[in-house]
């Protein structure tokens, strides 16, 4: 399957361990993008290829939360379907959700350092 995102490089997805031929069945369902009590949905799509390439997730990043159950940054929980304890739809675009995953991600990094 070739990335049908004309701003994204094909060097760029592979660089993110995303193959042209993607047949890992978890890359191709929807994803669901919660806090850690599932209590708020950030973002939904059904394009998860265009998400990990956006937000600058490595795919086994991704998957390995979403099979473990874990916490991305240690905030944020990824599922494949809609939970019925969402109380807070933040509807937010893919690139507010660039903004707040870099922010989270510097604030890692400080904290490491």
């Amino acid at each position: 399957m070739k990335l049908n995102v004309p701003w994204i490089r094909d060097d760029f997805a592979v660089n993110l361990g995303l193959p042209m031929h993607i047949k890992n069945p978890l890359l191709n369902k929807s994803l669901y993008m919660y806090n850690r009590d599932k209590s708020i949905l950030y973002y939904y799509t059904n394009n998860v290829i265009e998400y990990l390439c956006s937000v600058k997730l490595h795919k086994d990043t991704y998957i390995k939360h979403l099979n473990n159950g874990t916490y991305y940054l240690g905030k944020y929980k990824f599922t494949r379907e809609l939970d019925s304890k969402v109380k807070v739809f933040k509807e937010m675009s893919l690139s507010e959700v660039v903004l707040m995953l870099d922010k989270d991600r510097k604030k890692q990094i400080k904290k490491i350092k």
